[in-house]
């Protein structure tokens, strides 16, 4: 699991009360909360857009269609824009905790032990279907609806007619639940509970700190708010991936970029999640590079201690600047220093506040133009197509590749091998691992990149780049196996 302090947590805004929960589209968040409000913030600048006061707990938000649905003693959807209500589906005196939609149809469940079909074009209800418990969490997976209830079980219903078709034993109530790969996910006690739809039985137990009450996923990660914060569990791999420790999160959206997470003691933070889904093993090896410090040519003094660093990497990110940056910190505490470079390697900012105000001194460039993890693979694409400034040469019998020795120390284990042993000043290398010239210039390629060119690929490049995975060394975190797994499936269905 990755240090619960890499990711910088930034607050928000405020309710008076419990967050209660979240929700967020391309460019807004909406937060719902015990203070009978629902409040739309722009997380770019972390100000209050406008807010909605109502007479009931906000206890589920969601973006359909353009409109904003919200939940309470109430069923509504707003307009995003101007708040106004588009349909009251229901105003009554019990509590609806939870919704979801499916073909234009929309479903919730509630404190009438009731689950309850509208009509997302005209707001009607169709039909309605009495359970004989709470329905506290209600969740549409393919053509099952499955609600989590007060009587500590998890019902699975046809969604045709609604007929139940079986459940599921907990321990404990439940407010949220997942399903992945024809697998149930829950929590209860301090465990996270796998259970198999189709063996009908549990089949792991995880210890868990986490009594699920909001969760949502992107991709294979699914990011899960408790009592301890927001937990990101990788359920490919069935692993704690990272914890957001914090209050208890009784909130928590996001997508690729953002996590959003609503407190209950009244606050929303954000933090930047994109290194989860953007960069692969190429900011690990960055990251790995600017910890060993090997085979830097330039070091310099602060106040605390000396600073090596690679010219080609300050170079690529911040231009000829980067002569000013040196300069500059030679005044400055090591432990700032360290925050800024390991954000010039990675794109991933400790300080946001820091950095900003650094760059804002030096007048170098703009924190949101530099930030970011595609930001830096931006920045090695760009010197992958620099060939005046490559200082090292691969040489395939009467072909040539030029490269970065800096890039392929620290993809290849085998080059950095070579760099940091063999006294060489040649700056060129004859390569003897068989590879077509076509294959060294994929993995060159992808070495700055991260991507592997599919269209150039035939049986015998892919043979050759599974195995060059091994020769050159590559490090464990590379993706290049799994881009070559993917391409085959692709192939196959094409098939």
């Amino acid at each position: 699991m990755e240090s619960e302090s890499l990711l910088k947590q930034t607050l928000i805004g405020k309710h008076s009360r419990e967050v209660r929960c979240l929700c967020a589209d391309e460019r807004y968040v909406y937060s719902g909360s015990f203070d009978n409000k629902i409040c739309k913030w722009n997380p770019e600048t972390n100000k209050l857009c406008w807010t909605i006061e109502t007479d009931s707990y906000i206890f589920a938000l969601r973006v359909y269609d353009h409109f904003l649905y919200a939940v309470g003693s109430f069923f509504r959807a707003y307009n995003k824009k101007n708040r106004k209500i588009r349909f009251e589906f229901e105003k009554n005196k019990s509590y609806i905790y939870d919704f979801d939609f499916y073909q234009n149809k929309v479903y919730r469940g509630g404190s009438d032990n009731c689950i309850r079909e509208f009509d997302t074009e005209s707001g009607k209800e169709l039909r309605s279907k009495n359970t004989k418990f709470t329905i506290w969490s209600l969740r549409i997976f393919q053509d099952k609806l499955y609600t989590g209830c007060s009587n500590q079980r998890i019902e699975e219903y046809d969604i045709e007619n609604l007929d139940l078709i079986r459940h599921f034993d907990c321990s404990t109530g439940i407010w949220g639940f997942n399903i992945y790969n024809n697998h149930l996910y829950f929590t209860e006690s301090g465990k996270l509970i796998k259970y198999s739809l189709e063996a009908n039985k549990r089949v792991k137990e995880f210890e868990f700190k986490n009594y699920l009450i909001s969760n949502f996923q992107i991709d294979d990660i699914w990011f899960i708010g408790g009592e301890s914060g927001v937990i990101a569990w990788d359920l490919s791999k069935d692993e704690q991936k990272y914890l957001f420790p914090g209050a208890t999160a009784w909130g928590a959206c996001g997508n690729k970029k953002r996590l959003f997470i609503g407190l209950t003691n009244t606050e929303i933070y954000t933090c930047d999640i994109s290194q989860f889904f953007y960069y692969t093993s190429l900011l690990k090896d960055l990251k790995k590079l600017y910890k060993r410090k090997e085979s830097c040519d330039i070091t310099f003094k602060t106040f605390g201690g000396e600073i090596s660093v690679h010219k080609l990497i300050i170079s690529s990110r911040i231009g000829k600047d980067y002569e000013k940056v040196l300069e500059y910190f030679q005044s400055q505490k090591i432990e700032e220093a360290n925050i800024f470079f390991r954000w010039i390697y990675t794109g991933i900012s400790q300080d946001d506040q820091l950095i900003n105000q650094i760059l804002e001194d030096l007048k170098i460039g703009s924190f949101k133009e530099l930030n970011g993890i595609e930001k830096v693979s931006k920045a090695l694409e760009k010197l992958y197509k620099e060939e005046e400034t490559k200082d090292f040469t691969i040489l395939i019998g009467n072909k040539s590749i030029k490269a970065h020795k800096v890039i392929l120390m620290a993809r290849s284990d085998l080059y950095r091998g070579m760099f940091l042993n063999v006294d060489d000043k040649s700056n060129q290398v004859n390569d003897y691992s068989g590879k077509s010239f076509k294959t060294l210039q994929l993995l060159i390629e992808f070495i700055y990149t991260d991507k592997l060119n599919t269209s150039l690929l035939s049986d015998q490049v892919i043979s050759e780049l599974e195995d060059a995975v091994d020769y050159y060394q590559l490090n464990t975190s590379s993706i290049l196996p799994t881009l070559i797994d993917e391409f085959k499936k692709n192939k196959k269905k094409k098939k």
